[in-house]
């Protein structure tokens, strides 16, 4: 800011009307910083809901994966189940044909 913008403000102010409840005590430095301290507040907030939202999509995923497993593990029970059954059959009907 040089001397003609100092000037002009002054005489700004000095033709304004100032109302009491609108008067602000500060400089613009610290309304700046406190405007730059609630953005990164916001941020940090931003950041932080977005990691939960990640971590909670990768315990679905975790979840889903166990889920998958044990279904795999179900059907391969049932698999060799069938397979002996079928054996047992299979070993029979030899055994019947011998005869």
């Amino acid at each position: 800011m040089d001397y003609i913008d100092k000037r002009n403000q002054m005489e700004k102010m000095a033709k304004s009307i100032i109302k009491r409840r609108n008067v602000i005590y500060t400089t613009p430095e610290l309304i700046g910083a406190k405007a730059a301290e609630e953005e990164d507040t916001e941020a940090d907030q931003i950041l932080e809901h977005l990691q939960q939202m990640k971590q909670q999509g990768e315990e679905q995923k975790r979840l889903e994966i166990a889920r998958m497993v044990e279904e795999q593990e179900q059907n391969q029970a049932e698999i060799n189940r069938i397979l002996r059954q079928k054996e047992e059959q299979l070993v029979q009907n030899i055994e019947a044909g011998k005869e």
